[in-house]
């Protein structure tokens, strides 16, 4: 009996560590197949930046710059979830610290009902006092909401104070922005810029909420005007 427990003990302490192990390594040189078992020629432990994150995937290289600046995180398990909404709380954090910016939570707090010295309120708050964010018509900030596409649109231009291209003329956009949409004006400037990965000959969905690949997209080409790719009507 005693046998079989240390047995059991050996095999639970060993599926641990590699569990372990499989968060902490990303940086080796082989990754297991079953990470991903389909591309050719195989991706190394140099090309994953997360266990989903790789050379082979959308946003790449956007969520690899953010990363190595210091701009983004991934979770505790060594996964980023590109695919996962994030809220206004998170969003502004992101933006905030991708202007270089530590806000003293002591002079940076109490902006909003719901914002007061929660480990946001200082991102939130700095950003109030830039008038780089507004609340909404009730007073409240509503943090812990997602963001859809426009909002966070909104946000990132306001905060990098992108503008339209000098000299540009009136712009083609995707046929599900209103023309009189409150964010036209932003939808235009991120089209214009190339900030966006969508074409304007797709749908845009300005109403869905944005995920944090396509967030680390919009930054990166925001960051960094070599990514961006400009306006192209006849791609499909």
């Amino acid at each position: 009996m005693k046998r079989f427990f240390l047995i059991f003990t050996v095999l639970i302490f060993s599926l641990t560590v590699q569990n372990f192990s499989l968060a902490e390594s990303i940086t080796e040189e082989n990754i297991p197949s079953e990470i991903y078992p389909d591309v050719d020629p195989p991706v190394s432990g140099t090309h994953v930046i997360f266990w989903d994150v790789a050379l082979y995937d959308d946003n790449y290289y956007a969520i690899k710059y953010l990363k190595e600046n210091g701009i983004v995180n991934g979770y505790d398990d060594g996964y980023f979830r590109p695919e996962n909404s994030l809220n206004r709380a998170e969003l502004f954090k992101i933006l905030v610290e991708a202007k270089g910016i530590d806000p003293d939570p002591e002079i940076y707090r109490n902006c909003f009902p719901d914002v007061q010295n929660q480990w946001f309120a200082k991102y939130i708050c700095y950003g109030s006092a830039q008038r780089w964010v507004d609340g909404y018509p009730d007073g409240t900030f509503k943090p812990g909401d997602d963001v859809n596409k426009v909002e966070a649109l909104k946000m990132m231009i306001e905060v990098f104070e992108v503008s339209l291209p000098s000299g540009s003329g009136p712009l083609e956009l995707p046929e599900d922005i209103p023309s009189d949409a409150w964010y036209v004006y932003y939808v235009s400037v991120a089209f214009a810029n190339g900030i966006v990965e969508e074409n304007i000959n797709e749908l845009y969905y300005p109403d869905r909420p944005i995920t944090r690949g396509q967030v680390s997209e919009n930054l990166y080409r925001i960051l960094v005007p070599e990514a961006r790719e400009l306006p192209n009507p006849n791609k499909k």
